[in-house]
């Protein structure tokens, strides 16, 4: 595990500097409709940095390790499980320091938690289809699906820059996360343990069918 974290300690920096930067610019503009553009844009950056990870010679320097599939995939998940972790503390302190209306707060709690769950799922997602299908592949299907859901995310704001919304709650998304039952984060975060122990099974038989290792 030490090893995997050592090298690519300098990618999940990188990754973690460059999300920090998409915070601090509304935060620096003190514009409120643009303080969920880094929520929605979570998943892009940890399926960017799965991609990066297994496009920069990954699988050769784990076939250099002592570990089976299951050790390998499990650190692989649990490296990706805390990086959403720490993603989720970073998006927390940017709403404690933008302190935003009171009755916000919840929705922008909410929000931090589904999206976290989000990217993770994702993640997982994408380390699935690169160990399936390949890296070639699964590279232009990842950046696909990176273009399609910055669109997304910019056809959102631009609702409140437009004028077509007067305030943040207005936003579909928002309105929709503001509705949803109190305990739906415990349920998605529930879910989300779920979705480790599966796809860990997943990944496992996946890697075996490439690899004798088990």
């Amino acid at each position: 595990m030490v090893a995997i974290l050592r090298q690519y300690a300098f990618l999940y920096v990188t990754h973690f500097f460059t999300f920090s930067m998409l915070i601090v610019a509304p935060m620096r503009a003190w514009q409120h409709q643009l303080y969920f553009v880094p929520m929605l844009l979570l998943p892009v950056w940890v399926t960017s940095s799965v991609l990066w990870s297994e496009r920069e010679g990954s699988e050769q320097f784990l076939r250099t390790l002592p570990a089976t599939n299951r050790e390998i995939v499990r650190w692989k998940f649990s490296m990706l499980a805390g990086a959403c972790v720490i993603y989720w503390l970073l998006m927390f302190l940017f709403v404690a320091i933008a302190r935003p209306e009171p009755h916000l707060v919840g929705v922008y709690m909410r929000f931090i938690t589904y999206s976290a769950v989000s990217a993770f799922s994702f993640g997982l997602l994408a380390y699935i289809g690169i160990w399936f299908f390949g890296k070639n592949p699964m590279t232009a299907v990842i950046v696909m699906f990176m273009l399609v859901w910055t669109a997304f995310t910019i056809t959102v704001i631009s609702g409140t820059k437009s004028g077509r919304y007067q305030t943040l709650t207005e936003l579909p998304i928002v309105s929709m996360v503001a509705h949803m039952p109190k305990v739906t984060p415990l349920v998605l975060l529930g879910l989300a343990g779920v979705a480790f122990w599966g796809f860990t099974e997943v990944a496992v038989r996946i890697r075996a069918m490439d690899s004798p290792w088990d």
